[in-house]
């Protein structure tokens, strides 16, 4: 059952960043979904690579107080393109230790309009739709897309403290 709240929350906050995301030119969106500044403070501590582009917005479900759900905006700011993946996103707590995630790189919910059998594992579909579903992206140099992380802080663990994406590491709020 918690499992299956903690979904719905997820779907409803990429239904929301899609509202916000589509109400015109990514510019717009960016800026319904997290305030517009510069790499936050914290993320210059952080080598260059993905930087927040504003303050990412956690919070906790009222009926899940130990999970979380993140929605901002990450820039790519190492100079080349950057591959992103889900299978390669992982939160950890200020002791070290993986929190595991769930992540969309995508400003809205996409459904996959999958027959009865079902669609496909993450990763498996073809390429056009693990990026419209936003298991997969390519970002390039400088470009902006939003991203949704939820995970939960089993009891007795440290809060989480920095999100890993493909190699690049942000700090969290």
């Amino acid at each position: 059952m918690n499992e299956r709240v903690l979904m719905m929350v997820f779907t409803a906050v990429l239904g929301a960043m899609g509202l916000a995301y589509c109400e015109g030119d990514r510019g717009a969106g960016a800026r319904a979904v997290a305030a517009v500044a510069e790499p936050t403070a914290a993320a210059a501590d952080v080598a260059p690579g993905l930087v927040w582009k504003g303050e990412p917005t956690v919070f906790a479900p009222r009926e899940l107080p130990r999970d979380r759900i993140l929605a901002g905006v990450i820039r790519n700011a190492s100079g080349g393109p950057v591959e992103l993946r889900v299978d390669r996103v992982d939160v950890t707590g200020r002791d070290g230790r993986s929190l595991g995630a769930n992540v969309r790189f995508v400003g809205s919910f996409g459904h996959g309009l999958y027959g009865p059998g079902g669609p496909p594992a993450p990763l498996e579909a073809s390429a056009y739709d693990q990026e419209r579903l936003g298991e997969r992206l390519t970002l390039a140099a400088d470009a902006e897309r939003p991203i949704t992380v939820a995970w939960r802080v089993p009891e007795g663990r440290s809060p989480a403290a920095r999100l890993e994406v493909s190699g690049h590491a942000l700090p969290l709020p």
